[in-house]
């Protein structure tokens, strides 16, 4: 299966690949773009080749654009996505700025349609046990909000960056 942006389209292990090797999603919530790109760089230089940017960095287009143009060590493209994903119309833009896959903390049924009709992977968040299960069975599954050892109140979630 081919998974497609506007720029490019890839085979659906190079996406899934890199997220499963991590075992670990960074996602990058900064107060701009450059920012944001600086972080990025720092992760990839950390060997990730999967990281989620949000819409809550300002000009968040340009910085899922820049970001998916840089490589990782060993000279594989880095494989960007964005976060905060929860309209169709959300949905268009980012795959149109050159994202690889979505991520909503939510079920998000107004952007799998979109997902789909453009090829591109949609991670729902679903925090129930059994729906954590059931997008597992997927391949990928978001948590939201958590921290290493498990969920945490997700006051801090909504506070800025």
């Amino acid at each position: 299966m081919l998974f497609c942006n506007t720029e490019r389209c890839v085979p659906a292990e190079d996406l899934v690949d890199p997220l499963g090797h991590q075992r670990l999603l960074s996602v990058l919530r900064r107060r701009s773009a450059s920012v944001a790109l600086d972080r990025v760089e720092a992760v990839a230089g950390a060997r990730c080749r999967a990281i989620e940017l949000t819409t809550s960095i300002p000009d968040w287009h340009e910085a899922v654009a820049k970001a998916g143009a840089m490589t990782a060590p060993g000279g594989s493209r880095l494989v960007v996505g964005l976060g905060t994903v929860s309209s169709s119309a959300r949905a268009e833009q980012a795959l149109d700025a050159g994202a690889a896959f979505l991520v909503s903390p939510f079920l998000a049924a107004a952007v799998q349609p979109v997902a789909d009709r453009r090829g591109a992977i949609l991670i729902e968040g679903r925090p129930p046990p059994g729906e954590v299960a059931a997008a597992a069975s997927k391949r990928l599954a978001k948590v939201f909000p958590a921290r290493i050892g498990g969920p945490v109140d997700p006051e801090p979630q909504r506070r800025p960056h």
